[in-house]
């Protein structure tokens, strides 16, 4: 008798898809060994669990039938994170993504561990567990009132940008620099196509670039179709145009893309502590209806096999799974990843690693609140006001010595925060509060945008400089360069001038030096650097006090990421600060964060502070309405961002120089004192 081959259900499920599927070069083949995920988090009765986030340290689910944003912790446990404004309209889906570090400074300019969520077609930003969401962006011809998907570029081709899809087709690029008050238009139109006319996508990814091979779609957007059981690609063709192709895959009920990390790492949160058996979850789905809960994925599956792809399915169709999709010769293969979780599955995230943790807080405001910082605040502005005044007249005349002191000539031309110390002084530079330099590192950009943007001082525009100025109160000058090439930066009829004279155009080379080099902001810079050291902080990522030696004070920092944090500098009218920052900043490409960071200063003045920061292509980050810096900032090869927060004193940067959403600068344009 002939002996018999039993062919099982799950082998006729491959045989049927790799015959589907074998002409368009996918095959299905077998995946690692199965494994079930476990139920984590309940949102019975009703939550209705919709959409999730997931950082090392923060995991995010936003329920359908509500508002609400809920944080759960390594416990399972979901407690309120924030609402969005409403008011109720129903039960939508709502997607979120968390910016990572990938992301923040140029090109990307988002704020790593920012989140936002989408509904409908408005993105909004809720970071911090605020209950009234800022609107980030309005989608222009949206029309679905959810299932707007989000996920942001880790790779680079689409500029590290956010990418946002409508439920219609529509797919968004989205800079974080953009303007809430103008609708973002829509970069590629998904139908109709050759293969479908219409559908409905969701669960954006970007895949790395090495996904791929010859006519394969690595580093191209990958989105999920679920009416037609479909994955389709936008590739960026890197000249502003945009090449949709339908149907890469087929996927039953394709709900969304995932990215697996390389390497993936888990949801392991510091408090509250993690029980036995808990902590190990390294992707994250919300099944909505029928039994309502977060299910985890734990970390060993998915080890060695970072940088593939994960594709859900929304609904129990005949082909639905959880699939894993891998690049094998000129073939993309997929395979069945584990049973599918009962009921309709929803978002779904990797942890990802790329977004950083969140400092700690509460060891810097019990260190520095002892400093007696609120008298002494007090007393260093009441008394050193007139000190500075008094001890600069005192130099002067006791030091004729310092002929070339370009402090008694810059004197009268540096405003009264700029960093006014004849060591290392800032030239011709100082007479400005920002002078954007012409980088030979980097395109140099200017963004000075927003209303209740302010810059009180003279803005400086070096030769070669482009970008735009819209939108911006100055009490002064916009001063641009005559020395060739000139300068490319549009200024917008909106700019209000409030005192000055306007537009105005100068011979700024000893300021600029010319052609992407020399000028006396570079020159500052290079002096400071050969300084040595008096003090090696290494990495500066929690609060600190430093204290003045009465003369020169050489600080030397790698690099900082500062959240939530307060910088302390005290010392007497004697004290030179210069702060050498020499490291690359945190995450690729690099930046130095001060977010919600202030500064108390004790017995100074912000005209004695030198801040340096030296990397090549590196950002320096000043974000949040609360964060106060000081002092004059140079930053000759890099970026310089001002987002919400006041600086007082100066600045002096190269590539993208973007001071935007009410943040202000304020370095006046000082009295001249008269001289006896």
């Amino acid at each position: 008798m002939k002996k018999r081959t039993k062919i099982t259900l799950r082998t006729k499920i491959y045989l049927t898809i790799a015959g589907l599927l074998a002409l368009t070069g996918v095959f299905y083949a077998q995946c690692p060994p199965l494994f079930s995920p476990t139920a984590f988090s309940s949102f019975s009765p009703s939550g209705f669990p919709t959409g999730v986030a997931a950082a090392p340290d923060l995991l995010l689910v936003s329920e359908y039938c509500s508002e609400n944003i809920d944080t759960v912790d390594c416990n399972g446990v979901h407690t309120l994170f924030a609402m969005l404004p409403g008011p109720f309209a129903g039960c939508k889906e709502k997607y979120m993504a968390i910016a990572p570090l990938q992301s923040s400074g140029p090109p990307g300019n988002f704020t790593a561990r920012d989140v936002f969520v989408t509904e409908g077609a408005n993105v909004y930003q809720i970071s911090g567990g605020i209950l009234n969401p800022i609107p980030f962006a309005t989608l222009a011809g949206c029309t679905s009132s959810g299932h707007t998907g989000i996920t942001f570029d880790h790779f680079g081709t689409f500029g590290n940008d956010m990418i946002v899809t409508c439920e219609d087709g529509n797919v968004y690029r989205i800079n974080g620099f953009n303007i809430p008050s103008l609708p973002v238009p829509a970069i590629a139109h998904v139908f109709p196509g050759p293969v479908f006319g219409v559908g409905e996508i969701e669960g954006p990814a970007v895949v790395p670039p090495g996904f791929g091979f010859t006519g394969g779609h690595g580093g191209e957007i990958w989105v999920a179709d679920d009416v037609n059981g479909a994955i389709h690609t936008i590739k960026n063709n890197n000249n502003g145009t945009y090449t949709v192709t339908q149907n890469i895959l087929s996927h039953d009920s394709a709900e969304g893309v995932f990215v697996i990390p390389n390497p993936p790492c888990t949801f392991t949160p510091v408090n509250p502590p993690c029980n036995a058996g808990q902590g190990n979850g390294a992707f994250f789905l919300a099944e909505q209806q029928l039994g309502m809960f977060v299910w985890k994925y734990p970390l060993p599956p998915f080890t060695g096999l970072g940088g593939n792809v994960l594709l859900t399915s929304e609904s129990g169709g005949t082909l639905a799974a959880t699939s894993l999709v891998t690049v094998s010769g000129n073939t993309y293969v997929q395979c069945s990843f584990g049973l599918r979780v009962p009921g309709n599955n929803e978002g779904a995230s990797f942890v990802d690693c790329g977004v950083p943790t969140a400092t700690p807080t509460t060891t810097p405001t019990a260190t520095f609140t002892p400093t007696a910082t609120a008298t002494a605040t007090a007393t260093a502005t009441a008394t050193f006001t007139p000190t500075p005044t008094a001890t600069a007249t005192a130099t002067a005349t006791s030091t004729p010595t310092p002929t070339p002191t370009p402090t008694a000539t810059t004197s009268p031309l540096t405003c009264p925060t700029a960093y006014s110390s004849a060591i290392c002084n800032l030239g011709a530079f100082g007479k400005f509060a920002v002078l954007v330099l012409d980088s030979p590192v980097c395109p140099s950009n200017v963004d000075f945008s927003s209303p209740d943007t302010l810059v009180q001082g003279d803005i400086g525009l070096c030769g070669g400089t482009s970008g735009a100025i819209k939108k911006l109160t100055v009490d002064g000058d916009i001063v641009k360069d005559t020395t060739p090439p000139g300068t490319n930066v549009i200024i917008s009829n909106d700019v209000k001038f409030t005192a000055g004279h306007g537009i105005q155009n100068q011979d700024l080379s000893a300021a600029c030096g010319a052609g992407g080099t020399g000028g006396d902001c570079r020159n500052a810079s290079q002096c400071a650097s050969a300084l040595p050291c008096t003090q090696n902080v290494g990495d500066l990522t929690t609060s600190r006090t430093f204290t003045g030696n009465g003369g020169l004070n050489v600080i030397c920092i790698n690099n900082i990421n500062l959240v939530n944090a307060t910088i302390t500098i005290q010392g007497g009218p004697s004290d030179t600060f210069v702060f050498n920052v020499t490291g690359p900043g945190v995450g690729v490409p690099g930046v130095h964060n001060l977010n919600n960071v202030k500064t108390t200063l004790v017995g100074v003045t912000p005209s004695q502070i030198l801040w340096n920061v030296t990397a090549s292509g590196t950002t320096l980050n000043a974000t949040k309405l609360t964060t106060r810096i000081v002092g004059t900032w140079l930053v000759p090869n890099g970026s310089f961002i001002l987002d919400k927060a006041v600086l007082n004193g100066s600045v002096c940067a190269g590539c993208t120089v973007r001071i935007h959403s009410a943040a202000q600068l304020i370095c006046p344009e000082p009295t001249p004192t008269p001289t006896p």
